[in-house]
């Protein structure tokens, strides 16, 4: 029972330490998102900006898709 008992405890160690390191990388991407939302909020004329500017592209795609058939 002495080896099973030695697998366990290493298997565990092992899944603390991935969990340990999936939580890490959770926390970052966290951190980045909560970041970037709050950069984005001080500045509210440049997202609105960056929207239009996408539709318009969209529209464009979109309009040359339907003209090539």
């Amino acid at each position: 029972m002495g080896k099973e008992s030695v697998q366990i405890r290493k298997h565990i160690e092992e899944e603390k330490a991935r969990l340990d390191s999936n939580l890490a990388a959770l926390e970052s991407r966290f951190t980045e998102t909560k970041d970037t939302l709050l950069r984005w909020s001080k500045s509210p004329g440049l997202l609105v900006a960056l929207a239009f500017t996408a539709g318009l592209i969209l529209a464009d795609f979109t309009s040359q898709r339907s003209h090539a058939r």
